[in-house]
């Protein structure tokens, strides 16, 4: 199952489960949830906003299908908690505000009058920004690809620039200019072009190439291309695990097929089995080489029954659902156009 140009595949482990809690689960107007967080990553590290730690664990949805987690460690409840990797993100994007020196913003104004332009084109020339038509949402170029957070980044640089003079309706007009100036339509890459931890691979050439702002990539995949790389434990481990050389082919395909930003053939894959067979590992394997910001968890009868779920899908390479429920799949319809590269609403 996949959106437009994210892969979507389903497998089944005996150790992985995200279905619903007993009755002895708290009803959501209970919660003592007093934030919530964007969402970005997989649940295994996800941070809690109360006690810091990595050990929350998914409890339930509410009616309308907002998901809750629970965190072992110091008992509160939160939804859309923040992952390891947007809080490091978020410290990457602080660190150079730290260091720099708030000088008094007199060049930002005409006779006391605060001019949003000259700040504008002072950010716009040090960070490269785009926004959305569609969504109106501001991009800003880091670490090799365009990443959601351009309002925050323009906001903390307005508060460190302007220094007493700051105001929040100040950075609003900043944000306004940016985004009239830097409006753009949407774009897919060539799905050739992959972009990695160590730059842009071109798959029809083989040739490893910089990262540039040009190219309008949304996510990278956290592992860097080495063509002298063996990896002999994962060779074995699709040996151990797998009958013929034709069961290894069809799981490399799918884990290459993940890569490509294009949904070319109407399939998705689901692994049967029993315990202790290797599915869970193999899809753990999968979801580190995707990065776990960069693939979804939603099960079929989600995909179906709940209509905000398709949304967690965008800029996904993979969906991966580990343990589908013992409940029947009463439509299709979805699941169906979401692997026959039919346009979604969601």
């Amino acid at each position: 199952m996949l959106s437009q140009n994210a892969s979507s595949y389903q497998g089944q482990s005996q150790n992985h489960s995200a279905s619903m809690p007993s009755n002895s689960t708290p009803q959501n107007k209970n919660l003592p949830v007093k934030r919530e967080f964007d969402e970005l990553g997989f649940i295994k590290r996800l941070l809690c906003p109360y006690c810091g730690s990595e050990s929350l664990k998914p409890s339930h949805r509410d009616d309308i299908g907002t998901e809750f987690f629970k965190c072992e460690n110091c008992g509160n409840y939160c939804t859309k908690p923040k992952t390891k990797e947007r809080q490091e993100l978020e410290e990457a994007l602080t660190k150079p505000l730290e260091k720099q020196p708030v000088e008094f913003p007199e060049k930002y104004f005409d006779n006391g009058k605060f001019i949003p332009k000259l700040l504008a084109e002072e950010l716009m020339h040090e960070y490269r920004f785009i926004t959305m038509k569609d969504t109106d949402v501001v991009y800003v170029f880091n670490d090799g690809f365009y990443q959601p957070y351009g309002e925050i980044l323009i906001k903390q640089q307005c508060k460190a620039r302007l220094g007493k003079e700051y105001r929040k309706n100040r950075a609003e007009e900043v944000i306004d200019y940016i985004k009239v100036s830097t409006y753009i339509n949407r774009k897919e890459e060539p799905p050739n072009l992959i972009p990695l931890a160590n730059g842009v691979l071109d798959i029809n050439t083989m040739e490893l190439k910089p990262y540039n702002p040009d190219h309008m990539f949304f996510n990278k995949i956290p592992v860097k291309y080495d063509p002298k790389a063996d990896c002999p434990n994962i060779k074995r481990f699709l040996n151990e695990v797998t009958a013929t050389k034709e069961d290894i082919d069809i799981l490399l395909e799918v884990i290459g097929f993940c890569l490509y930003r294009e949904y070319v053939i109407a399939k998705a894959l689901m692994l049967v089995g029993g315990g202790s067979n290797g599915k869970s590992t193999f899809l753990n394997l999968l979801k580190a080489f995707l990065g776990k910001e960069n693939v979804s968890g939603r099960s079929l009868q989600e995909l179906e029954e709940n209509r905000f779920a398709k949304a967690d899908l965008h800029h996904k390479l993979a969906n991966i659902y580990a343990d589908l429920p013992d409940k029947a799949l009463w439509r299709t319809g979805t699941f169906k156009m979401l692997t026959g590269r039919d346009l979604i609403t969601a």
